[in-house]
């Protein structure tokens, strides 16, 4: 889990493995700054069920336009759930998620300049907010 990522994130390298037996064709349709800064391609989103301590829970995960890697990135959109019940604690390092506390690894990235952030209500298009002067 990345309390860092606004969104969940599934490679498309990871999606293609799930449907091998058939020809996966994924469209470019937006773009995004992931955490080193650079921008990647996405191929739009997909729901997902995943299966925690926790329970089931559904999930929206943006695809990442990387074939060379099977990764997915557990988002803070997975915290706002309603069975999850998260807290999340910076000041001690932990996350509590249902009485159960795990211990973060806090990594502090700041950047001062203008963010891209996906913007929902239009499926995903991006959107640039400026930064705050």
């Amino acid at each position: 889990m990345d309390t860092g990522a606004q969104w969940s994130i599934l490679s498309s390298g990871l999606v293609k493995c799930m449907f091998v037996k058939q020809s996966l064709q994924l469209l470019i349709c937006g773009k995004i700054k992931v955490a080193d800064g650079a921008v990647v391609n996405i191929h739009g989103s997909v729901v997902v069920t995943m299966e925690s301590l926790f329970s089931e829970h559904m999930i929206k995960c943006v695809i990442l336009d990387d074939d060379g890697n099977d990764q997915c990135i557990i988002g803070t959109n997975f915290l706002a759930h309603l069975d999850i019940q998260a807290i999340l604690n910076f000041k001690e390092n932990y996350i509590e998620i249902q009485d159960v506390k795990l211990l973060l690894k806090v990594i502090a990235s700041v950047r001062p300049q203008m963010e891209l952030f996906l913007n929902a209500t239009n499926n995903n298009l991006l959107k640039e907010i400026p930064a705050e002067e």
